[in-house]
C-alpha cells in the first residue's frame, strides 16, 4: 500500500471516528445526566431532540480540529499534543455550537446544559484515545514498512547521527532511510570516525542526489550539514525535484545556540537583539504555584502507596529505604536529591559508572520495577515543595559532571539558570541514561529558551505516556 493511499485512508477513518466518538460521548452523556440522573433532573429529556445538536457538534469540533492540523496524515502527532489540541477544539466547538444553536433554530435552544458539558468533557477523552489508538495502528503499520516514506540523509557529522539514532530509535515515525549523501566522506580517509558509525549505507557524492531520488524512489530529504551557507543549501535545492519530494533541514548546534537572539527594529532598522529569559517576573510565580499545587496534592494521594514501597525496599535489601545524593541545580547550587534507593550499592556511592544503563546489573529485585515506571522518583517531589526542584526542567547532574560538562560543552551552565526538574523536555525525547551530553544540553536549553506554562504541561502529559513506553534503566 503506497503513503498517499494509507494517508487517505487515514483521513477518512478519522473523520468517521470522530464523528462515532462525538456520538459516543452525547450518548454518555446523556446516560449520565438522566438515566444515572447525576444530578436529579427536574424534567427528562429524550434522546432524539439531541440528534441534530450531535450534528452540529460533530460539524465544529472536526472544522476546529482541521484548523488545528489534527487531520494532516504526514504529521504523526504526539498523543500529548492531540490531547492539547482537541481540548481547544472541544471547549471551542461547544461554544460555537451552542451560539449557533440560539441564534438561528427557530423553536429556541432549550437543552440540558449539564449534558452538554458532560458531552464536552467525554469527547475530549473519546476523540484523544481514538485517535492515540489510530497512532498506535499507523506506528504499527510503519515497524514493517507499510506506508513508510523513503528517506536520503545528505550531509555526516554529529548532526546526521543525531537524526539516525532518532529514526532509528522511532520506527514508528514512517522514515525508511535508504542511505547518505556527501562529498567529505570516504572510505580511505575517515579521521573522524564518522563514517562506521553511520546507521545506512553511503550512496555517494551530493550531485549524484537526482539519480537516487529516481532510482530509490526518494519522497523526503533530511539536510544535516553542519556549515552549510545560503549557496550551498540552494545548490542542492536545485538537483532535487520540485515535485513529490519535501526537503527538511535538521539544525545544527550552533543554529540552537543562538535561539537567545531575536529580530527587532527601530524605525525600519532591523537590529538582533538578545532575548529576555522566558521564566522572570509572574511566569516564575506561575511555575512556582504549579510545582507547589501539584507536588502538594500528589504527596497527599501518593502518600500511603509511597510509604508502602518504602517498607517494601528494607525487606528487599539490606540498606536504607531512600537514596540521597548531591546534585547541582539552579545557579549552580548543590542540594540533596531524595529518591527510593533501586541499588544494592547506592548506599555506598554511585560513582562506578557514570550514568546508569538499560538492565543495569546493579538493580535490586524491587529496584527493576521501580525505575521501569520511575516509581524511584516520587520522593523528588519533596525536593520540588523545599524549593530545590521544579516538575520540569533540565536533568540534575552531579558536581563532578557538572564541571567536567562545563569546561567542554559551550553554553552548558546555561541550563542551570532554572531549576532543575523531575523530568524535562530532554528526557521525554528519549535522552536518559548513557547517551551524548551534547544531545541533552541542546534539549535543555531549548527549553530554557522557549518555556512556557503549556509547555510544563506538554511534557508532563508526554511523561506519564513514557512511563509505560520507556526502557528499564
Amino acid at each position: 500500500m503506497s503513503r498517499r493511499s494509507l494517508s487517505f485512508s487515514f483521513v477518512a477513518l478519522w473523520l468517521l471516528w470522530d464523528a462515532l466518538a462525538v456520538a459516543a460521548a452525547v450518548l454518555c452523556a446523556y446516560y449520565v445526566r438522566f438515566t444515572l440522573g447525576w444530578p436529579p433532573p427536574e424534567h427528562i429529556h429524550s434522546l432524539a431532540v439531541y440528534f441534530r445538536f450531535w450534528f452540529l457538534l460533530t460539524g465544529t469540533y472536526m472544522a476546529l480540529m482541521l484548523i488545528y492540523g489534527l487531520y494532516r496524515p504526514e504529521r504523526l502527532v504526539p498523543a500529548e499534543e492531540y490531547f492539547l489540541k482537541i481540548f481547544a477544539a472541544c471547549i471551542l466547538g461547544t461554544v460555537i455550537a451552542v451560539g449557533i444553536a440560539t441564534f438561528f433554530w427557530r423553536e429556541g435552544f432549550a437543552y440540558s446544559r449539564l449534558l452538554i458539558g458532560y458531552a464536552a468533557v467525554l469527547s475530549v477523552l473519546f476523540l484523544t484515545g481514538e485517535r492515540v489508538v489510530l497512532s498506535l495502528l499507523r506506528g504499527a503499520l510503519h515497524r514493517r514498512n507499510i506506508g513508510t516514506v523513503r528517506t536520503v540523509i545528505v550531509g555526516h557529522g554529529a548532526g546526521s547521527e543525531i537524526v539516525h539514532d532518532h529514526l532509528r530509535r522511532l520506527p514508528q515515525l514512517g522514515y525508511e532511510v535508504i542511505g547518505t549523501l556527501d562529498d567529505d566522506i570516504r572510505g580511505d580517509d575517515d579521521p573522524d570516525g564518522h563514517l562506521h558509525r553511520l546507521r545506512y549505507p553511503l550512496l555517494g557524492r551530493v550531485d549524484l542526489l537526482p539519480h537516487v531520488i529516481r532510482e530509490h524512489d526518494v519522497r523526503e530529504i533530511i539536510i544535516t550539514l553542519p556549515t552549510l551557507n545560503t549557496e550551498e543549501l540552494l545548490n542542492i535545492l536545485d538537483l532535487c525535484p520540485t515535485e513529490n519530494v519535501h526537503i527538511r533541514v535538521h539544525p545544527d548546534l550552533f543554529q540552537f545556540l543562538v535561539t537567545t537572539v531575536q529580530v527587532d527594529e527601530i524605525s525600519g532598522l532591523p537590529l538582533l537583539t538578545v532575548k529576555e529569559p522566558r521564566l522572570a517576573g509572574w511566569h516564575r510565580a506561575a511555575k512556582r504555584a504549579m510545582d507547589v499545587v501539584v507536588a502538594a496534592g500528589t504527596l497527599v494521594m501518593l502518600s500511603g502507596p509511597m510509604l508502602l514501597v518504602a517498607v517494601l525496599i528494607r525487606f528487599d535489601s539490606a540498606g536504607p529505604a531512600f537514596f540521597v545524593q548531591e546534585r547541582v541545580g539552579h545557579d549552580g547550587k548543590a542540594f540533596p536529591i531524595i529518591k527510593f534507593r533501586t541499588m544494592v550499592d547506592e548506599s555506598s556511592g554511585q560513582n562506578g559508572r557514570d550514568w546508569t544503563i538499560p538492565n543495569d546489573p546493579r538493580r535490586t529485585r524491587l529496584g527493576t520495577f521501580l525505575r521501569r515506571f520511575s516509581i524511584d522518583e516520587l520522593p523528588n517531589l519533596i525536593n520540588v515543595l523545599l524549593g530545590h526542584m521544579s516538575l520540569v526542567g533540565p536533568r540534575a547532574e552531579q558536581p563532578q559532571y557538572v564541571r567536567r560538562f562545563s569546561a567542554e560543552i559551550p553554553r552548558y551552565m546555561e541550563r542551570h539558570r532554572e531549576k532543575a526538574g523531575m523530568t524535562g523536555w530532554a528526557q521525554v525525547n528519549g535522552l536518559r541514561g548513557d547517551v551524548p551530553i551534547e544531545q541533552r544540553t541542546q534539549y535543555d536549553l531549548y527549553y530554557v529558551e522557549n518555556w512556557s506554562i503549556f509547555f510544563d504541561v506538554r511534557i508532563l502529559l508526554r511523561t506519564l505516556i513514557a512511563i509505560f513506553n520507556q526502557p528499564a534503566y
